[in-house]
């Protein structure tokens, strides 16, 4: 292997590691964060990128704290509610609501506490500028702090190093160009795929309706009568031709219409009368 391969497949390597430590350190960030909120607490006097930075953790513990309630006063209410229940309909309907309201929030309670671990490493980020915070964090979480970011540096001056004699680079300019165009690419394919097929549901629409007047008629030419036991319907060649053209189409601003409709009725109740049209 030329001495070029060598640095490429240790530059690869040094990648790897590195992105195991970069989530090493910011997971020793978030501990450190969560012992600076327990010693300090939420009242303390501290210098602005902190206090907003604590504030926030605040907020969030206090959210998740509050979801937790709800979810036990939702249990609650749905036991008190089935035994009031005077029919079995009633019943069903009181099981059902419970489970999609609770279902609710235990996805904003995980999402809050996925986002507690961020919260508390930005927190401790914000100390970590401070010198009169830094000295109210203890020891042990701040010497963790400090040792992975003294070997995040390490590492990184070492591929520094590794790559000096090729510009910084790993692979030739004109590669990485073309990497990077790939990757562009395969970024711009997947969000066309997602909004043009996915999320076009007026065009899958007129696709059904071509697919039904395909499979329920047929034109009406001698080949076609030929087979007589053929289960479609028959049509004259310019009715078949004017309902494939203006079916599709008529089907597709329905949908389009209707989807426009239920997303303004849902804004309009959930956002309040002034909240603007969908998609604008």
């Amino acid at each position: 292997m030329s001495g070029r391969g060598k640095a490429v497949w240790a530059s690869f390597e040094l990648d790897l590691k590195l992105r195991r430590l970069v989530r090493e350190e910011l997971a020793a960030r978030a501990e450190a964060g969560k012992a600076f909120r327990t010693i300090v607490g939420a009242d303390a006097t501290l210098a602005a990128p902190v206090a907003s930075a604590l504030a926030r953790v605040v907020a969030l513990e206090e959210r998740e704290h509050t979801l937790a309630t709800r979810l036990a006063d939702s249990l609650a209410a749905d036991r008190r509610d089935y035994r009031d229940a005077r029919s079995g309909l009633g019943r069903c309907l009181i099981v059902v609501r419970g489970l999609l309201d609770r279902l609710v929030l235990r996805d904003e309670a995980w999402s809050a506490r996925r986002a507690l671990p961020e919260h508390h490493a930005e927190l401790a980020a914000r100390v970590f500028d401070d010198e009169s915070a830094l000295a109210r964090m203890p020891a042990e979480p701040r010497q963790r702090v400090a040792e992975a970011r003294a070997v995040i540096e390490s590492v990184r001056t070492e591929r520094a190093e590794l790559l000096a004699p090729y510009g910084g680079r790993a692979v030739p300019g004109v590669l990485a160009a073309i990497v990077r165009e790939l990757a562009t690419f395969g970024a711009f394919v997947r969000e066309e795929v997602t909004k043009r097929i996915f999320l076009r549901v007026p065009a899958l629409a007129a696709m059904a309706v071509s697919w039904w007047l395909t499979q329920r008629y047929t034109s009406s030419n001698g080949v076609q009568r030929f087979f007589s036991d053929d289960h479609r319907s028959y049509l004259s060649e310019e009715t078949l031709s004017m309902l494939s053209f203006w079916l599709p189409v008529f089907a597709t601003a329905l949908v389009g219409y209707a989807s426009w409709w239920l997303s303004r009725r849902v804004r309009s109740r959930y956002l309040g009368p002034d909240a603007g049209d969908p998609g604008r």
